[in-house]
C-alpha cells in the first residue's frame, strides 16, 4: 500500500550510476533469490551486495555509504525480531530500510512502519507482488500489505493532496487479480498517463512529457481514477503497480 508517494527520498541511482542494494538475510538461497528480481527490476544499473548477518551488514554499509535501498529480514544469528531493525536505524538513521520478513503479525508490520521502513513484504508474497512493492519503493512511496494498512490509524500524505486513509480505500484481493477490468476502459493515452502518475509526476509534468494541455491531463488523470474505482491518486499508483503496470 502506498503511505507516501514521496517520502523526500530521491530515487535516482548513486552517482556513479549505480543502484546499491543491501540485501541482509541469513539464508544464501533468500539472498540470490531476491538478488534475481533486483537485477530484473533495475537491470545494468543494479549492484546487489549481500550480508548474512547484523555485523555482516554493518560492514557493508559503512563500505558503502551510498547504498540506496537495503532490505532486512528479521530472523538473523545476531539480532531477531525488531532488534536488527533498532540497530541499523540507531547507525545509519538515513538508510532507506525495507523488511522482507515470513513474520506476518500486523502489530509487527505497524511497529516496523512506524520505526520507519519505508516497506513491509512477507516472504510469502508472489514474486508479481514483491516486484510490484519493490518498484513503488524505489519511486519514492511505502509499502505494507492491505491486512496491516487497512489497521493503521494515520494520515496519509503525497504530493497532490492530503488523504484519510479509510478502511474501503483499502484494495482487495479480487481487485488484484482482475486488472484487465478497468485497462479495458482506459485509452492507450490514458495509460501513458498512469505510467507517469506511477514515476510519481504532477500533472504539469506530464502535459509536457506528452504534449497536452494540463486540463486535457486533469481530464485522462479523473477518468483514470474513476476507471479504477481509487479515490486519489496514490490508491490509483498502488493498484497499478499490484496489476503489473510498468512505470
Amino acid at each position: 500500500m502506498i503511505v507516501a508517494e514521496d517520502t523526500g527520498r530521491g530515487s535516482s541511482p548513486a552517482a556513479s550510476g549505480i543502484y546499491k542494494v543491501a540485501v541482509v538475510d541469513d539464508h544464501a538461497i533468500v539472498r540470490s533469490g531476491i538478488g534475481i528480481l533486483l537485477q530484473n527490476l533495475l537491470g545494468d544499473d543494479a549492484l546487489v551486495l549481500e550480508a548474512g548477518s547484523i555485523a555482516e551488514a554493518v560492514v557493508v554499509f559503512e563500505e558503502n555509504p551510498d547504498v540506496a535501498l537495503a532490505l532486512l529480514d528479521l530472523s538473523l544469528p545476531d539480532a531477531t525480531g525488531l532488534e536488527g531493525l533498532h540497530l541499523l536505524r540507531k547507525r545509519f538513521p538515513d538508510l532507506p530500510l525495507v523488511i522482507i520478513s515470513a513474520n506476518e503479525d500486523c502489530k509487527l508490520m505497524l511497529e516496523a512502519y512506524r520505526a520507519g521502513v519505508l516497506g513491509f513484504i512477507p516472504k510469502t508474497s508472489n514474486s508479481k507482488i514483491t516486484l510490484s512493492a519493490l518498484r513503488l519503493v524505489i519511486a519514492g512511496g511505502q509499502y505494507l500489505p492491505v491486512a496491516a494498512m487497512s489497521t493503521l490509524n494515520t494520515r496519509p500524505v503525497d504530493d497532490f493532496e492530503e488523504i484519510e486513509f479509510r478502511r474501503d480505500a483499502a484494495i482487495s484481493e479480487k481487485e488484484e487479480r482482475e486488472p484487465a477490468r478497468w485497462e479495458r476502459q482506459l485509452s492507450a493515452r490514458q495509460m501513458d498517463v498512469l505510467r507517469l502518475m506511477i514515476q510519481g509526476k504532477p500533472n504539469k509534468e506530464i502535459a509536457r512529457d506528452l504534449g497536452l494541455s494540463v486540463g486535457t491531463v486533469k481530464n485522462h488523470v479523473a477518468v483514470v481514477l474513476r476507471a479504477l474505482d481509487a479515490n486519489n491518486r496514490s490508491k490509483a499508483v498502488m493498484m497499478a503497480l499490484l496489476a503489473g503496470v510498468e512505470p
